[in-house]
Order: structure tokens, then C-alpha cells, then sequence
């Protein structure tokens, strides 16, 4: 206490000098990390005594500065600063510097470091830039860190008159008043980043603009080490669980060694919102519920744990993935403050050894167990009631253990009871005070009636602190250790002097980490996975569609459709970034050529490095770039094309091996996308769609016009009629265009907005296929329709850039196409590679097996009939 007595007597001066601090800390010297940020604290510590020195040397807020300096010289010279923050917890971490991201990632990587005493460069960086970053914290917040990372334990306090604020800046000692009132320690909120997670999530997709209060619950344990403060976490499990859900092995687990609280969430939709929300008014209903509970004389009704029930006050900015809160929790002022008769005693010296063990006993049989597999389903109620027997030879029973309600409802019953106690699961570790919960305890105990209480005699109160979860049988030789008994006065009623409802004033916002009433604040920006934090946001926008606009938006539906992209060229890439802001993530390309040093400034998925590599595989590699999860492949693909000969057996190897890899792929997809360039290379995937019944969109590009259409599927290609596809108005087969190409009509030469205008066309139409109630079968619709949710669906778009305008059209199948007719798909079945050979070697062919010649004769003859006709008719 040396060192406490001598800066008390210098802090009454006007100035703290830097060697005053000196001389209590003649081990600095050997702490070469310590030698450079030393003097940069000290002038800290002096720029914050400047602003307490004219303050009494009572006044408990230079008390409490006087205490920081104590520790902060006492951890100089046994700890270093920079080992305690190393075995900081990584939540504390983030909760505490969530103002200064840059510290907070470099303690965090520093937390994470398994060579601590490692001699290298990174390591040496590290400690240096912990330092710095740790010395530009403000003034206050230095001063609220200095304690947050020294151990209560490294410092004896003569006089522990200081209550705590229950932040974590301010770990607090225990208070033991001469006056015998009673102080009790505040809950502090400690929020797991799954919370926020499981809020963003249900804020997204199930309350949206749903402001209105949703239930939640909270958790609580004994309270452990007196460096702890009473800590009430929440987490994901906060909300209730869908109906017939599975219960989590660990909520099983968590219901042995936690307490729940019932609470209340309110998530404004707006920082506005958030300010404006009557606080006051929404802890006074929460009380008034509480106040309820306590005068009521009903049997059963609102479990007991209510009075642990809290408030908390949201507002979630998702796009920054912060979250401004507000803990509430209830506590019903008395009229008179609650004092003790002496101070807390052990349990040992109020309860035998027999009556402890069979005490315990007693509150393990009031946990609620499932009678057939014998998991507790949930811990016995955080209030109990605690009976003393009177000694009987019949019976060894010397203690009885109750739920609260029950025996409040019971009738008095006196008979063998000596004496009754009340115990309370008590998160509080403080040896001399209780924690939060037992305020409204003592208001429900207080307006008993005397039947039930006798005012005469205080009340034995059991701040129960074990940790008993691992017991499913008590040992005979268990010993209470760390719970203690306050008595409380009783000789006042709770609602005495005809104190009115109105006149019981309810308290409990909690102080944020300044020790001053308002929010805190949790940034997880810089603390989530990145990968995580971008699944998350790129669906942000999509979700909110769904708020308003669009409710019956089916993002689930869109995530699992697996799109085939034909050509990875201008269409692909444009095609690949709007099927990604739709949030469709299984994407695969198919290419056969590489990437030229023209394609870079026209398709989006490419750069300059790429120049050489597989158009498909960088398109492949960009997308999972921009979006790492997306689920995007490539494969390198020549398709084999109606009209271009197969020569030789290896061409005829290798269109087989096309035909088998074209195949599979179409069948492992739901929706193809065709973008190749040129038409002959359409006709294969056009039959092979059509036969496996697969939608497939079609775009292509001219000069200044653009070509975007579904083609048509139906479940039975031999009834009813069905929209056309891309062919179905070619009277003659595919021929090979790519021959005797001049150098303008080798390239893709178009307007340059033409192919992201028909590439978010194609996926635009994709989207409102994929919501129709009759999917990819649905028909062509009239525009005044617009029955599907996204509004009319056309079969056909054609666009033209020279007059800017669209024409929408729709034609039905050709039962004479090439591509799509019932006897090409039958082929097809019978012999694919046969079709493809007799296709691919003859340009004949195909007219020929669809009848598409007959077709075309009978149209010449026709033709000559009508021009004989007109011969005869001039020479009559």
C-alpha cells in the first residue's frame, strides 16, 4: 500500500511529475518494450490529472483515477503491457477498440500469435505498431483501457467503496457500506457476433419493415472470478426456433450450466427511429410487466424468471454492418433503499453440511427433464425457496426445495418448518454485494404477504454461485464454496404508506463503455470473415427487393439454378455479371478460344495478363474474383457444328467426345445460354435442350440489332403447341459460314452497348421465366397479361439501336425445324452421333428427315404454276 499512500498525498498537489511516477516503478529499465511508449503514457496520466486535481481527494472520481494509476504502475512493474493485451479475448477485443479498426486488427493478430517471444522482424513489427497504435488511443479511452487489461488481483485496495458501472472498461470491487444499504452490481451485456449475424439474417428475410417488438432471451451463469462483472450474453439462440426444428446438441448442453431471461427486442428500422423511441416508457412497461408479477396473487401465470426479463434497442445498418444497441434491464426501486442487518456470511455458516447436499439435490430435481431420454431440456428456476425441516427420526429430510410460484401459490402450511430461506442464481462474484437480480426479488419477497413473510425477522437471502452442471448426482461430501447469504431487512412493505403503482419508479439502462447512460455500438466490418461479410452484402440489395417491390422475389430459387453459358465471349462475360447480380451462383462456361488483346475493353471478364489464357477458364477465374463463392467452372469445348464435314476419323472422334461432353453438360444444367458466334455452332445444343426438356435462352447480335429469345419448352413434344426456337424459321440447314471470311466479318463487329444491352435482357427474361408459376413451360402471353410477378413474359425481343426501339414477337414451332421438331428429336434418341455425322457431312440432310425439301418443292412448284398461270392469262 506503499505506493496507493504516496500518489494519494501527491495527487492533492497541482502537478504529477513524470518522475514522481518513476519511483514507483525502478524495474521499467528492464523492460526494453516498455522504454518507448513509457513516457508517452505518463504524459497521458497527466493530461487526465490536470483534470481531476482540483478535485476533492474523496471525490470518487479522482478516487477512481487514483486506482488506475495504482494498477498502471503496478502492471509496469510485474507485467508487460503488451503480453496482458496478447491474452485478451478476441470478443473483448472487438468489442473494446471498435473505434480503431487498424488496433483492433493488429491486437487480434497479435492475440492469435503462438510465438510470442519470437525474435523475428514480424513478430518485433508487431509488438512496435501494438504500441503505437495503443498510444494514439484518445485521452479517455487510454484511461478506460488501462484497467480493462490489469488484473484486479496485481493491486490490494485498502477501501473498495467504489461501485462499478458493469463495463468492461471499469472492472469493479465490491462494496461493503457501513451503513448496511444494500448495493448491487449492474448486469453487463456482453453480445456475441452470432447475435448480430442471426438479426442481420432475420432482418433481411423475415421482419423487414417489421419494427415491432419480437421475443428474445438472454443468458446468464454464477458468477465465477471477481475480475468478471455479471455478464448477461446473447447470442444466436436468442430467437425462438422454427416449429419441429431440431434442438442443437449444445442448447442441450448450455440449459445445465445457463440461466435464460425473457426479453424483449425492438429493431428500429432507422438511426431516426432509434433516437426517438420514449426509453423511459419502454422500461416502464417493462417494469409495469415485472410490477404485475409481483403483486399478483394468481396461481401458475407468468413464469418467475420474468423478473430477470430485459429490454434491448437495436438499429442495424447493414450495408455497414454495424449495430448501435441499448440493454435494458427492469429493477423496481423500493421506497426505502434495502439494507442488510450484517454482512454476507458463508453458506457454510447458516446451512450443515448435510442441508447443504441435500439443498442442492433439491434444486437438480427442479430442472425440467424430458421423462423418456432424461435430457434436461432447461436449468431449475433462477428463484427458489428453501425450507428448513425440523429433525425427525422417520425421515432424514432435513431441508425442502420449491419453485418459488408453487409454493407462493400453496396454502401456508407452517408445520415442521423451522425456518425459510430464498436463494437466487447470482452472476455476480463480488463477496460483499449481490448481483442485478435480486432487486426485483426482494420486491416480490417484500410484498408478500405475512402469512407467507415474517416482517419481524430479516430475510435469508442465498446468492447461489455454484457451478453445478456437471452433477447428475450430488456427492455426500459437497461443500457450498463460493455462494454466500445476505440478510435483508424486511420490516417494510414493498407497496407500504399506500404507494401507489404510479409511485414505483423503475431504473436499469445500462452505461455504455464511458460509464454514461446511452448505447454501445459493434462494428463487425473488420472483424467478420471477408468472405463471409461479401455473401452477405452482394444479397443485400436483392433482400430489400422483397421488402416493397417485389415480396414474392424467390432468392433461394435463383441460387440454385445452375445457368450454361455457350461462348465466353462479349454475351458470356456481360451475361455472367448480371446472372451474378441476381445472385445466381453455379455458372459454367464453355470456350474453345483465347483470350485476344482486343477483348480486354470489350468483355468485362477480361485483362490485359490474360491475353493467351482459355476465354472460359479467366472468365471462370474473374467471376470467383469478384464474388469468391461463387460456384463458377469452364470448360474448354469445341461444339461440333451442323454443315462443317468430318473429314477424317479424328474429326469424327473428336465431334464425339463434343457431342458426350455437350451432353452431360446440358443435362447437369437447368438453363442454357447461347452466345456462341456463329449460327451453325447454335443447332447442336438447340436439339440437345430440346430432347432433355431444358430452357434455353438465345441471344444474338447484329451491326445495331439484337436478337433475345426463349426457346419454347413442352412436356410432350406430340400434343398442344409450343414456342418456336432460334430455327424455326430457317428453311434450309446450316450451312458453314465461317469460310471465306473477310477480316470485318471474322470479328464480332457491333455497337459496343449492344451486348450488355442483350445480355441483361436474356437474363432479365430468365428471371421472370424462373417465377412464373409454370416455369420454363410457360407460354407466350398477350402484354396486357401480366399474371406472372414479374410482370408479361414475351417469347421474343428484337432491338434496334438506330431507331432505339424494341418490337416484342412471338411464333410457334415449325413442325418441320431443324432444330426442334418431333422427327429431329426422335433422331436424335434413336442415334445422336449418327444425326450429328449425317448433319455435320451433308447440308442436305437435315432438310431431307424433317421434310423441309418436300416443303420447298412443293413451294417451287407452286411458284411455276402461278407464273404459267400468268403467261396463259396475258395471251387470252
Amino acid at each position: 500500500m506503499e505506493a496507493q499512500s504516496f500518489l494519494i498525498v501527491g495527487l492533492k498537489g497541482s502537478h504529477l511529475s513524470r518522475e514522481t511516477l518513476l519511483e514507483l516503478v525502478p524495474r521499467c529499465s528492464r523492460m526494453p518494450e516498455l522504454e518507448a511508449p513509457i513516457t508517452k503514457l505518463l504524459a497521458r496520466l497527466q493530461l487526465l490529472h490536470d483534470l481531476v486535481a482540483s478535485r476533492d481527494p474523496m471525490d470518487p472520481v479522482k478516487r477512481q483515477y487514483i486506482d488506475v494509476v495504482v494498477r498502471f504502475v503496478k502492471l509496469l512493474r510485474t507485467k508487460p503491457l503488451l503480453q496482458r493485451l496478447a491474452g485478451t479475448p478476441e470478443n473483448l477485443l472487438a468489442s473494446e477498440f471498435r473505434g480503431d479498426k487498424k488496433l483492433q486488427a493488429v491486437l487480434m493478430t497479435l492475440n492469435s500469435s503462438l510465438h510470442w517471444n519470437s525474435q523475428a522482424p514480424e513478430m518485433q513489427q508487431l509488438k512496435r505498431a501494438t504500441l503505437d497504435r495503443v498510444m494514439q488511443c484518445s485521452n479517455q479511452q487510454g484511461l478506460r483501457l488501462f484497467p480493462w487489461f490489469i488484473p484486479m488481483d496485481d493491486v490490494e485496495f485498502e477501501d473498495e467503496s467504489i461501485m462499478g458501472t458493469g463495463t468492461i472498461g471499469h472492472t469493479s470491487r465490491g462494496t461493503w457500506r457501513r451503513d448496511g444499504v444494500l448495493k448491487f452490481q449492474p448486469w453487463n451485456s456482453a453480445p456475441d457476433v452470432s447475435f448480430w449475424q442471426t438479426l442481420t439474417s432475420l432482418k433481411l428475410d423475415k421482419f423487414q419493415l417489421d419494427d415491432q417488438a419480437q421475443a428474445v432471451t438472454g443468458y446468464f451463469t454464477p458468477g465465477r472470478s471477481q475480475n468478471v462483472p455479471a455478464r448477461f450474453t446473447i447470442d444466436e439462440s436468442a430467437f425462438p426456433t422454427a416449429e419441429g426444428a431440431q434442438t442443437d446438441s449444445r442448447d442441450t448442453d448450455r440449459a445445465r450450466y445457463e440461466w435464460g431471461a425473457p426479453g424483449l427486442l425492438f429493431n428500429t428500422n432507422t438511426l431516426e427511429a432509434f433516437k426517438s423511441l420514449d426509453k423511459a416508457k419502454l422500461l416502464k412497461e417493462a417494469g409495469d410487466k415485472i410490477l404485475d408479477l409481483v403483486l399478483s396473487d394468481e396461481r401458475g401465470g407468468v413464469s418467475i424468471d420474468h423478473l430477470n426479463s430485459f429490454v434491448l434497442i437495436t438499429f442495424a445498418d447493414l450495408k455497414k454492418h454495424s449495430f448501435l444497441y441499448w440493454f435494458g434491464f427492469p429493477a423496481l426501486s423500493p421506497p426505502m433503499p434495502f439494507q442488510c442487518r450484517s454482512p454476507p456470511a458463508a453458506v457454510s455458516s447458516v446451512l450443515s453440511a448435510k442441508e447443504q447436499v441435500q439443498t442442492l439435490r433439491g434444486l437438480l430435481k427442479l430442472r425440467r427433464v424430458n421423462g423418456e431420454t432424461h435430457v434436461v431440456e432447461s436449468n431449475f428456476a433462477s428463484f427458489f425457496v428453501l425450507e428448513r425441516l425440523a429433525e425427525s427420526a422417520s425421515s432424514e429430510q432435513v431441508v425442502r426445495v420449491s419453485d418459488v410460484q408453487k409454493w407462493r401459490a400453496a396454502d401456508h402450511n407452517a408445520d415442521g418448518v423451522v425456518e425459510t430461506l430464498f436463494g437466487f442464481v447470482d452472476p455476480c462474484p463480488l463477496k460483499t454485494n449481490p448481483g442485478w437480480p435480486l432487486r426485483n426479488f426482494l420486491a416480490l419477497l417484500t410484498a408478500l404477504p405475512a402469512e407467507k413473510v415474517d416482517r419481524s425477522r430479516p430475510l435469508k437471502i442465498i446468492s447461489f454461485r455454484e457451478h453445478v452442471h456437471q452433477f447428475t448426482e450430488v456427492p455426500g461430501d459437497f461443500e457450498w464454496r463460493s455462494s454466500v447469504v445476505f440478510e435483508v431487512k424486511s420490516d417494510q412493505s414493498f407497496m407500504a404508506n399506500g404507494r401507489s403503482r404510479q409511485d414505483v419508479r423503475v431504473t436499469g439502462w445500462e452505461a455504455n463503455v464511458r460509464a454514461k447512460m446511452g448505447p454501445r455500438m459493434m462494428e463487425l466490418g473488420g472483424i467478420l470473415d471477408p468472405i463471409r461479410l461479401a455473401e452477405t452484402s452482394v444479397d443485400l440489395n436483392l433482400k430489400l427487393m422483397r421488402w416493397r417491390q417485389l415480396p414474392s422475389l424467390n432468392l433461394e430459387l435463383l441460387a440454385q439454378t445452375k445457368c450454361l453459358l455457350l461462348g465466353a465471349g462479349t454475351l458470356g462475360c456481360y451475361t455472367a455479371r448480371s446472372l451474378l447480380s441476381w445472385g445466381l451462383r453455379n455458372i459454367t462456361f464453355v470456350d474453345n478460344s483465347t483470350v485476344s488483346h482486343s477483348n480486354p475493353v470489350r468483355q468485362p471478364l477480361f485483362e490485359f495478363n490474360d491475353v493467351g489464357k482459355p476465354k472460359g477458364e479467366c472468365a471462370a477465374n474473374a467471376l470467383k474474383r469478384i464474388f469468391p463463392l461463387v460456384n463458377s467452372q469452364a470448360v474448354h469445348l469445341t461444339i461440333p457444328m451442323a454443315g462443317h464435314a468430318l473429314s477424317s476419323p479424328q474429326l469424327v472422334e473428336e465431334a464425339r467426345k463434343g457431342l458426350e461432353t455437350l451432353e452431360q453438360l446440358i443435362e447437369s444444367h437447368d438453363v442454357i445460354f447461347l452466345g456462341t458466334d456463329s449460327r451453325e455452332s447454335r443447332w447442336l445444343p438447340t436439339v440437345i435442350a430440346s430432347s432433355k426438356k431444358k430452357l434455353l435462352l438465345n441471344a444474338a447480335l447484329g451491326f445495331d440489332s439484337y436478337l433475345v429469345m426463349r426457346h419454347g419448352v413442352h412436356p410432350d413434344h406430340e400434343h398442344g403447341p409450343s414456342l418456336g426456337c432460334y430455327f424455326c424459321n430457317d428453311i434450309v440447314s446450316p450451312r458453314d459460314s465461317l469460310k471465306d471470311r473477310t477480316l470485318d466479318q471474322m470479328c464480332t463487329v457491333t455497337r459496343p452497348g449492344l451486348a450488355p444491352i442483350a445480355a441483361a435482357t436474356a437474363v432479365e427474361l430468365l428471371v421472370a421465366v424462373l417465377h412464373s408459376p409454370q416455369g420454363k413451360y410457360v407460354g407466350a402471353e398477350k402484354p396486357s397479361d401480366g399474371s406472372a410477378p414479374m410482370g408479361y413474359i414475351p417469347h421474343q425481343l428484337r432491338g434496334f439501336l438506330n431507331a432505339f426501339q424494341n418490337m416484342v414477337i412471338t411464333g410457334e414451332a415449325f413442325d418441320k425445324c431443324i432444330a426442334c421438331s418431333s422427327k429431329v428429336i426422335d433422331a436424335y434418341s434413336a442415334d445422336a452421333l449418327g444425326l450429328l455425322e449425317k448433319a455435320c457431312n451433308s447440308t442436305a440432310y437435315l432438310e431431307e428427315l424433317t421434310g423441309l425439301n418436300q416443303l420447298t418443292e412443293e413451294a417451287d412448284s407452286l411458284m411455276i404454276e402461278l407464273e404459267d398461270s400468268d403467261e396463259d392469262g396475258d395471251m387470252v
